[in-house]
């Protein structure tokens, strides 16, 4: 618990939730301790937490997996990576094929096709799981947006990474800037009927402030407000914020929040990665 943060990262090969699954693996895990052991590293916040799991194993079908998913994601680690099944040559699911049917691919790394738990159609929709998840989660550049979304029951896990990585698939948008991830987030939530899109937006500024030194705002989450440049000769002005308002800095409005944020962005206020980011009522804007 005293290590300097960055100093210790624990990769942890949970693979699945579900005691079949890993009773036909060989792997002794008791679930509920490792769980209360995770959730205690994570607690100190220095150690950085990777867990993986594994599509394809036996036992596992898209129930169980999405059960497993969910259960990964709500540890909080810093890093969640979903793999998929490698059958390699010598491993007792290619040898035993009357006890593990599966069909892999023939050529390196010989990743699963379909298993009798998961057909092939199954695997390529975990699939788009894994691109959402790479892209929002284990890039750590949507923290507090994931935050809103998951903790307020407005998605599961596996239910909103699914959706969003068919989303920018069909979108053509896998590989894109984060400019324009943001913004097809951003579209991809605005008519799904279950978030509050004032409070979304915000959410996602703050996300936006404290990862980009850019300076400049997406166009979906961008609003143009004439009391932005009130805000900003205020905090000119005001000595004990002036220090920190360097010339290289972002300003929002938070309309569900009636505040304005803005980051410094100077190594000095960089937080574990990130830009700190200072807020201010309106209340006090004339």
């Amino acid at each position: 618990s005293c290590a300097p943060r960055g100093a210790i990262q624990f990769e942890i090969g949970i693979q699945s939730f579900n005691p079949q699954t890993l009773q036909a693996i060989n792997r002794k895990t008791d679930v509920e301790r490792l769980t209360k052991n995770i959730k205690s590293l994570l607690r100190h916040k220095n150690i950085h937490i990777h867990i993986d799991l594994i599509a394809g194993l036996p036992f596992e079908d898209m129930n169980s997996l999405k059960h497993s998913f969910n259960e990964a994601y709500f540890l909080g680690a810093d890093m969640l990576q979903l793999g998929f099944l490698k059958i390699l040559h010598g491993a007792p699911m290619r040898e035993n094929k009357d006890k593990f049917p599966c069909i892999c691919s023939d050529d390196p790394p010989y990743e699963v096709i379909s298993t009798p738990w998961l057909s092939e159609a199954d695997l390529q929709e975990l699939h788009f799981a894994e691109i959402a998840l790479d892209k929002l989660y284990n890039s750590s550049r949507f923290n507090i947006t994931l935050d809103y979304l998951m903790n307020n029951a407005l998605y599961a896990p596996y239910e909103f990474f699914n959706n969003f990585g068919k989303y920018i698939t069909a979108e053509k948008k896998e590989r894109c800037s984060l400019d324009e991830l943001t913004n097809a987030l951003y579209d991809f939530l605005l008519n799904d009927g279950k978030t509050d899109t004032v409070v979304l937006r915000d959410k996602m500024m703050r996300d936006r402030l404290s990862n980009s030194s850019t300076g400049v705002i997406p166009e979906r989450i961008r609003i143009k407000d004439e009391k932005l440049l009130k805000i900003k000769k205020h905090l000119q002005s005001d000595p004990t914020l002036a220090p920190k308002f360097a010339t290289k800095r972002s300003i929002a409005i938070l309309y569900s929040e009636n505040s304005a944020i803005f980051a410094d962005y100077c190594d000095s206020e960089k937080e574990n990665g990130k830009y700190k980011i200072h807020e201010i009522s309106l209340d006090i804007i004339k």
